[in-house]
């Protein structure tokens, strides 16, 4: 099955992490990769660099920022396979020791059928 996890860091990020930093998620991404338990990953920029469509009562707004505090870094997201909910358990596990304290937010992929 496949799975989304949304990584948010504990303490909001105001800078890049450390070349030393990005260098240990770059091995843990790559590890993961060639196991097949990663399947795509990337960073999110400022919340307020984004923006918020929004249809209601047959009305369309746009915002921009797409919410947050201005400047901080946003975590990032990884596309996730995994045959069971304990082997999804241990690759989050193994990937917050890397990225360091926070949490991630996992959301099933639907890729046929929804599960019974």
């Amino acid at each position: 099955m496949q799975y989304i996890a949304f990584y948010k860091p504990e303490q909001p990020q105001t800078a890049p992490p450390s070349p030393e930093h990005m260098a240990e998620m770059a091995r843990l991404i790559e590890q993961q990769r060639k196991s097949g338990e990663l399947i795509a990953s990337g960073g999110f920029l400022p919340a307020d660099q984004g923006l918020r469509v929004r249809l209601a009562h047959d009305d369309f707004t746009v915002r921009d920022g797409a919410g947050g505090a201005t400047g901080e870094l946003g975590g990032g997201f990884g596309i996730l396979q995994a045959k069971s909910k304990a082997e999804l358990i241990e690759q989050v596990k193994n990937f917050l020791k890397v990225a360091g304290p926070g949490e991630c937010t996992i959301r099933l992929l639907m890729d046929g059928p929804p599960p019974q």
